[in-house]
């Protein structure tokens, strides 16, 4: 979903490396335990659907390397496969 960045940094524990993206109608996206986050991802970008935000990894309190893709709606944490296309 196409969204506006609110947050791209890292924290040493948790999601570690991570962007938070706001899609509108309460509705927010995480991408967490990124190696590396675009350096043309800035809090405050447009962002459309598609558009490569960083790169799987580790980071955080993670176990190996993967991409944890989280949505939430109102905050609360929802199964994000209501939003994906494409779908089995």
């Amino acid at each position: 979903m196409d969204g506006k960045v609110i947050y791209a940094d890292e924290l040493s524990w948790g999601f570690g490396k991570h962007v938070k993206i706001d899609n509108g109608h309460n509705i927010t996206s995480i991408y967490a335990h990124l190696s590396t986050i675009d350096p043309n991802i800035h809090v405050g970008d447009k962002i459309p659907a598609g558009t490569i935000i960083g790169t799987r990894g580790t980071t955080g309190w993670s176990t190996g390397p993967h991409l944890h893709f989280q949505t939430n709606i109102y905050g609360i944490p929802v199964n994000p496969r209501i939003f994906l296309t494409g779908n089995p």
